[in-house]
């Protein structure tokens, strides 16, 4: 599967299921009063979806579903951009936000 292959399907899936959906709020158990700078502040999870730890680090808030054909099993943050791999049929691509809620294809990965 080559970048425009891989671009056709997911423009198509995104139609079906939207780029970008709202979801409730997951709560992580536990609230902290204080900023903890040694969390990470985006998680992915399996269903395509990414989160950001709110300021009170107790909830996690919805970013970005790119569908629950798609999994998120990196997200890492450097010089100021949110990085994540996103996985579909055995193919990865990476994608770059600025600030968590509009992400760019980056380049696609050989496999994932």
């Amino acid at each position: 599967m080559d970048r425009r292959d891989f671009l056709r399907g997911a423009i198509g899936a995104s139609l079906a299921f939207g780029l970008v959906a709202l979801a409730p709020a997951v709560q992580t158990g536990t609230a902290s009063a204080q900023a903890n700078d040694t969390l990470p502040r985006f998680r992915g999870s399996s269903d395509g979806r990414i989160f950001e730890l709110s300021g009170d680090d107790a909830t996690w808030l919805p970013r970005a579903n790119f569908g629950e054909h798609c999994a998120i099993p990196e997200v890492s943050e450097r010089d100021g951009r949110v990085y994540a791999r996103v996985v579909v049929q055995g193919h990865a691509f990476i994608v770059q936000s600025p600030d968590g809620r509009k992400w760019y294809t980056l380049g696609v990965l050989q496999r994932a």
